[in-house]
């Protein structure tokens, strides 16, 4: 039960600092006064959160862990179809998005609120594959300490939204506010399903 508890605990420290260095005051700070600029706050931001996630995955390796069940046939190709598809919606989250600016590798432009291609669907679709991989990697490893992670990442899911949005509604004002109303959040309409997807 420790092992869970340390777990859980290390998850709630990474999302909240994460959390706080994308957060618009934390900006200001480091960018708006002088002391960085965007693109070194953005790659410091990304080379922060990688850290932290290898430390995590260290540590739920470090810590004791039991099997969950027995592996099969059946759980890898169900682990390998899920883990594709949300490389996949990935993947196309990224068309209108410069991964490099993402990361901090380039400055960054001005950009545009992206409503085309997969955004259409889903507003937050980087989410949606991260969910994908994530569910694939607790069928294929199997344990308890990564349902512990899973169970993590989605009672941050909504806080994460919540925070991600606010910043989009003063960036775009009125039309992320149409957007956000007329565009599904994660999970896509029923009928935009296999498009998201494949």
């Amino acid at each position: 039960m420790l092992d869970y508890i340390i777990l859980f605990i290390s998850w709630g420290v990474y999302f909240f600092t994460h959390s706080l260095l994308a957060s618009s005051e934390s900006k200001r700070n480091f960018i708006g006064e002088g002391r960085l600029s965007k693109r070194t706050y953005r790659l410091s931001y990304s080379i922060i959160s990688m850290i932290g996630l290898i430390l995590i995955i260290w540590l739920q390796y470090y810590l004791r862990s039991a099997s969950l069940f027995a592996p099969s046939y059946l759980t890898w190709m169900t682990a390998g179809v899920l883990f594709c598809l949300g490389a996949n919606v990935l993947s196309k989250s990224f068309k209108k998005i410069s991964i490099t600016a993402f990361l901090g590798l380039q400055v960054e432009g001005d950009h545009k609120l992206v409503k085309e291609d997969i955004h259409q669907y889903v507003r937050h679709p980087i989410y949606l594959g991260t969910i994908l991989i994530f569910i694939s990697l607790v069928i294929a490893i199997r344990t308890d300490l990564i349902v512990v992670s899973l169970f993590a990442v989605f009672i941050y899911l909504p806080i994460g939204i919540i925070l991600e949005e606010d910043k989009l509604v003063k960036e775009y004002g009125a039309d992320y506010l149409t957007y956000r109303q007329e565009t599904k959040s994660i999970f896509p309409k029923w009928k935009y399903l296999l498009i998201v997807l494949f």
